[in-house]
């Protein structure tokens, strides 16, 4: 696998410290089973799965060259895209609760967010 180091000012650092916010909700899920699914339709060449890994994957590009080039604000409205297209890959990767705080945070202001700590 290639390696693709991310140089960030310290000026963008900052100005993401300064805007990004970390919430405990409370809720796991297993990833095994999500990824298990994921793994199986890719293999059957699911077009949809395979569209969707590939723009997440091209979006992890973008986020880096806009983090690099200091658009902070870009990149969480690129958060934003890679939520939405991870949702479409299953529907275990969030629930309503997290639909609604996610949404109350975009009514009030957040560009973007990303959900962590799925358990194998």
């Amino acid at each position: 696998m290639t390696a693709y180091p991310l140089k960030i000012s310290n000026e963008t650092l900052f100005e993401l410290e300064d805007n990004l916010l970390l919430f405990f909700t409370g809720f796991s899920r297993k990833s095994g089973d999500i990824l298990k699914d994921q793994d199986k339709r890719s293999k059957e060449s699911d077009a949809d799965m395979l569209e969707n890994l590939h723009h997440v994957k091209d979006l992890g590009f973008s986020s880096k060259r806009l983090l690099e080039a200091g658009r902070v604000a870009e990149f969480g409205e690129l958060l934003h895209e890679h939520w939405e297209f991870k949702k479409q890959r299953s529907p275990g990767m969030s629930n309503a609760q997290v639909d609604e705080w996610y949404g109350l945070a975009r009514k009030n202001g957040a560009l973007g967010g990303k959900l962590v700590g799925a358990a194998f």
